[in-house]
């Protein structure tokens, strides 16, 4: 397609737990191709396995979906630091790059960026200059709001789902459930995906290819006084917006105002203060859109002209008030889209710091000069490292690999941190052996609960939102329950 790369990366994570700031990436998977989506060479496929850091316990609902080795988290040929330093290397020899997979922007990039950060590696490596990021599960609920007929959207309890398998399974792609959760399986499934939809709905496709290049994005607001947002939270939602103004702090950051839902006059007098409040009220009618996020957007077709409420005229009205007031208003919107970033409290926990700032120049050049050089000099580095940050990880990196390269005092201090990681009782964002083993004690229950009960094996139980534990009626399951239960209690025995 014109005016993008000529590169598409399927990307795939399976990790030690959902949280993308204190879980790590065990796994991961990489495919490279072009738009035609056929993978050219066995060169353009990279699997990573890695070993799990000494300070994360995974999480037992993980171990389960994923039907992770045990042993292979303990004995996998490549360390953390290694693995990571392997899927930037490959990323960046791959760019410039349209960054593909599924659940993507809100995972896989994510914990992939922590990640970066945490092995002292460049985060935003997807997105350097002519590169972008697909989702396709941005891409399939959009053709579903835009195109209904175009895919099939199953169903699971009644409710519609968007889950990788699920999908393909209901649109007729073979996807074997017992392969599942593993990188490369699933990253060879995100490329089918992605030709399903091209095959479905070509030009909601190339529309949305395009709109994961930010420079495209941004140039599509620029022309467009009205324009469509999709969404989709549990129902199709179609919005008509106009553009307000962009965050002074976040260029990437837009504030756009939803004409299908609000009237200008009850926001166009709001203080500075009154619309930080509507920027987080809900429903929201001054949305913000991640321009580095493959937005929804789209121009506004006839058929949503004829077919819109409010009707077209007062839509068309709406918009003519925002930009009468755009001066004024726009400038109050964007100083309260500034101040909702910079007032956001700053965790004490490095791990949570990722969007507290950019290194200096001095601090990138030592990173990089980190990654290749022996444990002895490593150590020197990290003292020398300005951002708290890089300099916290970097020290912690040491302890992992060469403790030995640290002074006696500074080993002693993170000896004290890796127990607090491991055994800590109170109330921590991170998680313990004690948190896991809580965990497990009712993975079990729920499965005790089903072995009691006249249900169909695969029932599942629903603990959480977006959160599901199986019970399966097996007893290869109480098994496994087991086997996590020795896993859990060596990590601890050998921590004593």
């Amino acid at each position: 397609m014109k005016e993008l790369p000529p590169t598409l990366l399927a990307v795939d994570t399976e990790t030690s737990g959902l949280d993308t700031r204190w879980d790590v990436i065990l796994e991961a998977a990489l495919i490279r191709l072009g738009h035609d989506l056929i993978i050219k060479d066995l060169g353009d496929v990279l699997t990573l396995s890695m070993r799990r850091p000494p300070f994360i316990v995974p999480a037992p609902q993980a171990l389960i979906v994923t039907n992770a080795s045990l042993e292979k988290l303990e004995t996998a040929e490549l360390s953390h630091l290694e693995g990571m330093q392997a899927m930037n290397a490959f990323i960046e020899a791959s760019g410039p790059a349209i960054t593909c997979g599924h659940n993507l922007l809100r995972y896989d990039e994510e914990i992939r960026r922590h990640n970066a950060q945490s092995c002292l590696l460049p985060p935003y490596v997807t997105q350097m200059p002519g590169s972008g990021r697909a989702d396709t599960l941005v891409m399939a609920q959009a053709i579903a709001c835009l195109d209904p007929g175009a895919i099939s959207i199953p169903l699971i309890e009644g409710r519609r789902t968007f889950r990788l398998g699920e999908l393909l399974k209901a649109n007729g792609i073979d996807f074997a459930d017992s392969d599942a959760h593993g990188a490369e399986y699933d990253c060879r499934a995100v490329i089918k995906l992605l030709a399903l939809l091209k095959a479905r709905a070509p030009a909601i496709y190339d529309h949305l290819m395009r709109m994961a290049m930010p420079r495209h994005a941004h140039r599509f607001l620029d022309e467009q006084t009205l324009f469509v947002v999709t969404s989709h939270y549990g129902a199709p939602e179609v919005a008509l917006c106009t553009e307000i103004a962009a965050n002074p702090a976040n260029r990437n950051a837009v504030a756009v105002f939803d004409c299908s839902a609000g009237d200008p006059i009850d926001y166009v007098t709001l203080s500075v203060e009154g619309l930080m409040e509507a920027l987080q009220a809900k429903p929201r009618i001054i949305k913000t859109l991640r321009m580095n996020a493959q937005p929804s957007i789209f121009p506004v077709d006839e058929g949503l002209m004829q077919g819109c409420r409010p009707d077209w005229y007062t839509i068309q009205a709406r918009a003519t008030a925002i930009a009468t007031e755009r001066t004024g208003f726009a400038a109050r919107v964007a100083e309260a889209m500034r101040r909702l970033q910079v007032e956001r409290p700053v965790s004490d926990h490095v791990e949570e710091r990722l969007y507290t700032g950019f290194p200096n120049d001095l601090d990138r050049d030592l990173c990089q000069r980190f990654q290749g050089v022996s444990w002895d000099e490593r150590a020197a580095i990290a003292f020398r490292l300005a951002d708290v940050r890089l300099r916290t990880h970097a020290l912690r990196l040491v302890f992992c690999h060469a403790p030995e390269c640290l002074p006696d005092e500074v080993r002693a201090d993170h000896e004290d941190w890796l127990r607090a990681r491991l055994f800590a009782t109170d109330c921590v964002p991170w998680r313990t052996i004690h948190h896991a083993l809580f965990e497990l004690s009712e993975l079990r229950e729920a499965n005790r609960q089903y072995e009691d009960e006249e249900a169909s094996e695969g029932v599942a139980l629903i603990t959480g939102v977006g959160k599901r534990r199986y019970g399966w009626r097996d007893p290869v399951l109480a098994k496994r329950h087991d086997e996590i239960e020795l896993y859990l209690l060596g990590l601890a025995a050998g921590h004593a």
